[in-house]
């Protein structure tokens, strides 16, 4: 889940120059691409054109909260006589906006209750103290709890537990070549586990509403997981092999005492409290109902989709009390408070992304696009998958993930029907890609968290993150080529 942490702290003390001139370039940029002269391309479809690259402006510089860039469409396209107010507000409140609304304030009852610590530490104390695999395990827990968590959360949850690591490590150069390596690991593992669920991060609940419009395809979660957990698992592994023996090669590290300080920190943490089983229970039997829904009682109960389980469960949470630890007395599992703090700005954000996808169909702009990109139709499908997914991680480099799903789904969609393939070849890739984007800390809130360490330098997240970049390229055509007939076929 890509939930911004740099810019909202810059601009507590005042916006940048790239902030400013990003903040007088997008309206100028919307002007003149709206009253431009472009062949085949109506009104309507240039003012689309222009808020999307007054929005992307926007996103790259920073130059309000990136939330709040998600709220132009409702001003600008029924002012520009573009689109109805109704067509542009409906995306907000899409049934996957819900959908991901649900599965937050889950992953905040878990957060609330402590058990995604205790998980964490459990199973990283079963990987022992030789380095590499200390890296898998923490590579592990990071990307399970990432499919069904925050990206965000989990990073700040996992990388204060590999710091403790490292810093057992007493040889000064061996302890910052391992910080390197685990501390990057972990960040990315943030972001690849977040593919395997379509809770896990925003970009895939935003390809499965746009699936539904578009194609009138319904994307399940066992459909997207049959995806989704193959690709987050080799892509985990790959990672796994390029860290510990590429990007940051752990051979000769000592760790003094690491298996015992996490089960230290572990048995710190106490007998299980009532309120972390409880929160547990409901967050397992959402996610048994979200597989078998398909799969045994759906058909008994068609008119329960994912939505429905995700806002039941969360509903329970205020329902459900348990005992609480610290106040010695039974409490709800989730109150208003703690569900205040979930991050509101992202179904905000999914939303805006729907509504300015929605555009560019509703007004052909997506079309003229992929015709303007017909060139490719003498390709073999494979290097149109490898172009598709480059650019997707060029992009998602610059501006949030989920404005990168938003912006390219609809263009992937027109541009597979302008060379005569299944959209979902091209709109799976860009989804899936959306997960790597590791070069820069402001790729995505996990590299920033990385970064804040101070393990990790800009210039050696860039050489280690390119090259897994480009290996992700590769990962993401494969996989597609492999899974996605079978499972849309």
């Amino acid at each position: 889940m890509d939930l911004p942490l740099l810019g909202s702290a810059e601009q507590a003390v005042g916006r940048s120059t790239s902030a400013k001139i990003g903040l007088a370039a997008g309206p100028v940029v919307f002007v003149l691409v709206a009253l431009s002269p472009v062949a085949g391309l109506s009104f309507e479809a240039k003012v689309v054109l222009g808020l999307a690259l007054w929005m992307a402006g926007w996103w790259v510089t920073a130059a309000i909260p990136i939330y709040a860039t998600a709220f132009l469409p409702i001003i600008v396209l029924p002012a520009a006589g573009a689109l109805p107010l109704a067509d542009v507000v409906v995306p907000y409140a899409d049934r996957i906006v819900f959908l991901f609304m649900g599965g937050l304030l889950m992953a905040k009852a878990i957060e609330k209750s402590g058990a995604h610590k205790r998980f964490a530490l459990g199973i990283v104390s079963l990987f022992g103290t030789r380095p590499k695999y200390v890296v898998a395990g923490f590579m592990v827990v990071t990307g399970v709890l990432s499919a069904w968590m925050s990206n965000t959360a989990t990073a700040m949850v996992m990388i204060p537990i590999a710091a403790a690591v490292v810093a057992l490590v007493a040889d000064e150069r061996q302890r910052s070549r391992f910080g390197v390596c685990l501390i990057l690991a972990v960040a990315y593992s943030a972001s690849l586990g977040g593919m395997a669920t379509l809770v896990g991060t925003p970009p895939n609940a935003v390809f499965a509403s746009l699936s539904k419009s578009l194609l009138d395809v319904d994307v399940s979660f066992v459909q997207w997981m049959a995806v989704g957990v193959p690709a987050s698992a080799l892509s985990l592994f790959v990672a796994w092999l390029y860290m510990v023996h590429v990007g940051a090669r752990v051979d000769g590290v000592v760790i003094a005492g690491g298996r015992e300080l996490v089960r230290g920190m572990l048995a710190g943490l106490g007998r299980m409290s009532g309120q972390e089983k409880a929160s547990a229970a409901v967050f397992g039997s959402a996610a048994v109902a979200w597989i078998t829904r398909g799969l045994v009682w759906g058909q008994f109960v068609p008119g329960v989709d994912d939505t429905v389980i995700a806002i039941a469960a969360a509903l329970a949470l205020f329902v459900i009390h348990a005992k609480d630890p610290v106040a010695q007395k039974s409490k709800p599992l989730l109150d208003w408070d703690a569900a205040s703090r979930i991050p509101w700005g992202v179904l905000v954000l999914v939303g805006g992304g729907l509504s300015l996808a929605g555009a560019f169909s509703a007004t052909g702009l997506d079309a003229w696009i992929a015709g303007n990109l017909s060139f490719l139709a003498g390709m073999h499908y494979l290097v149109v998958v490898l172009i598709v997914a480059g650019v997707t991680i060029l992009i998602s480099e610059m501006i949030s993930n989920t404005a990168t799903v938003a912006l390219l789904i609809p263009v992937a969609a027109s541009l597979a029907g302008t060379l005569g393939i299944d959209p979902l070849m091209l709109m799976v890739p860009v989804t899936v890609a959306t997960a790597y984007g590791f070069m820069m800390p402001v790729g995505t809130p996990p590299n920033a968290i990385a970064f804040a360490t101070g393990y990790v330098t800009a210039p050696r997240m860039a050489r280690v993150g390119v090259v897994l970049d480009i290996i992700g390229v590769v990962l993401v055509s494969v996989i597609i080529a492999v899974l996605v007939p079978l499972v849309w076929s």
